[in-house]
């Protein structure tokens, strides 16, 4: 049984976390000031690696200096060491980075946007993409410090603890400010996610955790609820997750996707006569090219589909030139990049001069792959390939509306780092292009066979884009 103390030093408080196989057994809180005390007699429960995380320095060095003499592993995570989303600022406290992490790889699992919501000393929000990449967020006084500095700030208002608060209308003082202060903030929060929402492509999903945050859902629920989510030991977990292997650069490539792949990739190298020595770490390569972050559907899914169709539109086994130029013809894809296509034919020539297949056939390879940059067939020789080509590259576009849907989700996740307006303008320009023409498909038994629904379904995601 793999155990991990996990310890969340916050300004008020510092919580404490015993996890085993990777779910939360136990759980201790305790005054920041009071770090030394605490953490000695916790420690003495368990003689497993600690995970800290700390927006205190003074209390962080107590809490090391307790550690220090116990021997045993300890891991401390802030944003500098995080791996799992992009665009995080190295000046982020370790706690809001935990939430983030948290929020999106296991709620979000790794795809739905997420806004989370930390309601503690102070009220903060962090709005990250669904393909991990940090948006923004912002800080805010939380509710005890606002009810202080009206105290501080003026003669006559007393010095208060948030108990017994309502959304009710104040009766004295007291509650006016009691009241008004947790009202005001429900108020806040969700502008806050409303602002994000609008920030993001696809339904956001609404995390809060916090002291507060459970009191704000359940009060804040005149018309909804706050929160989709209301976890309060989401910091603890994110703390864990950037402590453990589940901290990687995250892959989009299954092992399922790699090993059908890999038969395709197996198979078409001995037909080829080409020895594993030789094809092997050129096989590796194409894997971690695939399965780079990111990848939605430009991955090893969309490869082995386009194998299948090939086949199938070639009315049987797709020639190996065919079959060479599917497996590297998305091989380098980097949404903001423009030369995609033509790297891509690069490292196809090379990997097969590496290889020791003929000239001409990796010159035809990478010819039809350069051909997917307009969409347009070549000529001569080589027509009737790229037409096939072509043809299974974009027959997604004629599959079925669940599968559709699932595509249109993907491409969305990979161009998330645009603004989701600017986005819906550029694809929904760019799916007219495609309806407008008159060939979407070259080979003519494919186009009888997949333009009409190829039509319907891009029609039908313009509407929505534009909706």
């Amino acid at each position: 049984m793999k155990e991990m103390l996990v310890i969340d030093v916050g300004n008020s408080n510092v919580k404490y976390a015993l996890f085993r196989d990777g779910k939360v057994t136990e759980t201790w809180r305790h005054p920041t000031a009071e770090v030394k005390e605490s953490a000695s007699a916790i420690l003495g429960k368990t003689s497993c690696p600690v995970a800290i995380s700390s927006v205190v320095p003074a209390a962080e060095q107590e809490l090391k200096a307790v550690l220090a003499g116990s021997g045993r592993d300890v891991i401390s995570v802030s944003a500098v060491t995080q791996k799992l989303l992009t665009g995080m600022d190295e000046s982020m406290g370790a706690d809001r980075v935990a939430d983030a992490v948290a929020a999106w790889h296991l709620y979000g699992k790794g795809r739905t946007p997420v806004a989370v919501i930390g309601m503690g000393t102070a009220t903060t929000m962090l709005v990250v993409s669904g393909s991990g990449h940090v948006k923004g967020g912002w800080i805010a006084p939380g509710l005890h410090i606002t009810l202080e500095n009206l105290h501080h700030r003026t003669a006559l208002l007393p010095l208060l603890k948030m108990e017994g608060q309502t959304l009710q209308l104040g009766y004295d003082t007291d509650t006016h400010m009691r009241n008004g202060v947790f009202a005001g903030h429900i108020g806040l929060v969700r502008e806050w996610l409303a602002i994000a929402d609008r920030n993001l492509t696809g339904p956001t999903l609404f995390v809060g955790t916090g002291g507060w945050s459970r009191s704000v859902n359940e009060h804040g629920s005149i018309h909804q609820k706050v929160f989709d989510i209301c976890d309060p030991n989401l910091t603890l977990k994110g703390i864990y997750l950037l402590a453990t292997d589940a901290n990687k650069t995250p892959t989009q490539s299954s092992s399922r996707q790699i090993a059908l792949a890999k038969r395709r990739w197996v198979k078409l190298m001995r037909e080829l006569n080409v020895p594993e020595a030789r094809w092997r770490p050129i096989w590796e390569n194409l894997v971690r090219l695939y399965g780079e972050r990111g990848r939605y559907y430009h991955n090893l899914r969309h490869i082995v589909k386009t194998l299948t169709l090939l086949d199938r539109f070639s009315g049987g086994s797709a020639s190996t030139l065919l079959r060479l130029a599917a497996f590297y013809h998305d091989a380098i894809y980097d949404v903001q990049a423009k030369d995609n296509e033509e790297r891509s034919a690069l490292l196809a020539m090379a990997d097969m001069a590496s290889l020791g297949l003929d000239v001409r056939l990796a010159e035809d390879a990478a010819a039809l792959i350069n051909a997917t940059k307009g969409h347009r067939p070549l000529s001569g020789r080589l027509a009737k390939d790229s037409r096939l080509f072509l043809d299974a590259d974009l027959a997604i576009l004629a599959s079925s509306a669940g599968e559709y849907g699932r595509y249109a989700a993907d491409i969305a996740l990979e161009y998330d780092w645009m603004e989701p307006s600017t986005y819906n303008k550029g694809r929904a320009h760019v799916l007219k292009k495609f309806l407008e023409r008159k060939h979407l498909f070259y080979t003519p038994s494919v186009r009888a066979e997949l333009q009409k629904k190829a039509h319907a379904n891009m029609e039908r995601e313009i509407k929505r884009l534009r909706a």
